[in-house]
């Protein structure tokens, strides 16, 4: 939080590039792939793929391949392109493991306690508002509020964390049930368009920011770049590139998406 005065006007161009590029792509999902409204500007949001499925499997009677598949495109696309650009542009780099050990003491299963009460109670008050996604948007406030200013530093072990994950990505692949191999090709092309184009964008505002306010270029690029933000950090180690700078950007983004689904998903799911 300290460093963040020095990024004000990276941190408004990111809020520029969230805004912009999700008209662009919500314009282009609603024009040339014609998608329901809702789909379209899911679809077209730059980033949070996982918050995005979770609150998909609230919803009923929703295309959710129409937004899963470009979606899941964007992210594959941008993983295995990005350290292809790297590697051209700076060499090949060596990074060893950055491990996390839990001390399993009663302070331990305190914090983790306190977060999962503190996420549970929240949730109750959002869902008395009818706001939707409310476990969703209340673990990601009320934990990210907690971790960053480090009341908590507990952290969920891997496996749980895993076992986590598994579970989601085998609700959203049952999800594609049905999904003919014509209509799979049909997302996956659009996917790497829209992909290609926000690459674009990203590459403009980084230009951009080189240019008018003197930030490096491939830093504030890997910053923009709407992939995974645990494998554009460790391409940030890898490269000597402050990790902080790159994570604050992807958090950022991460944050104003997943604030801005619940209005999406309440002013459009039952307007179509």
């Amino acid at each position: 939080l300290y460093k963040i005065h020095l990024w004000i006007f990276s941190s408004l161009s990111m809020i520029v590039y969230v805004f912009i590029s999700t008209i662009i792509i919500t314009f282009y999902f609603l024009k040339v792939c014609k998608f329901e409204k809702m789909n379209a500007i899911l679809a077209a949001l730059p980033g949070a793929f996982v918050p995005i499925s979770t609150a998909l499997l609230e919803l009923k009677n929703n295309n959710n391949k129409r937004v899963l598949v470009p979606q899941a495109t964007r992210v594959i696309f941008i993983v295995c392109m990005l350290p292809v650009i790297f590697i051209y542009q700076m060499g090949n780099a060596e990074i060893q493991g950055l491990g996390n050990q839990n001390i399993y003491d009663l302070k331990y299963f305190i914090e983790i306690v306190l977060v999962c009460f503190a996420c549970y109670i929240f949730a109750l008050f959002l869902k008395k508002f009818n706001i939707p996604s409310s476990t969703l948007l209340s673990g990601m406030i009320i934990s990210g509020i907690l971790y960053t200013l480090e009341f908590v530093n507990a952290r969920f072990p891997d496996i749980f964390i895993n076992i986590s994950f598994i579970f989601l990505g085998t609700a959203l692949g049952s999800r594609l049930n049905g999904l003919k191999i014509k209509e799979l090709l049909f997302y996956i092309f659009h996917g790497v368009i829209i992909t290609i184009i926000l690459m674009t964008l990203a590459d403009f505002a980084s230009y951009f920011l080189e240019i008018a306010f003197g930030f490096d270029f491939l830093p504030t690029f890997l910053s923009f770049v709407p992939g995974g933000i645990h494998e554009m950090v460790i391409i940030s180690v890898a490269y000597n590139i402050d990790p902080i700078f790159v994570s604050y950007h992807h958090f950022l983004r991460i944050i104003l998406i997943v604030l801005l689904i619940p209005f999406i998903i309440k002013k459009f799911n039952h307007n179509e």
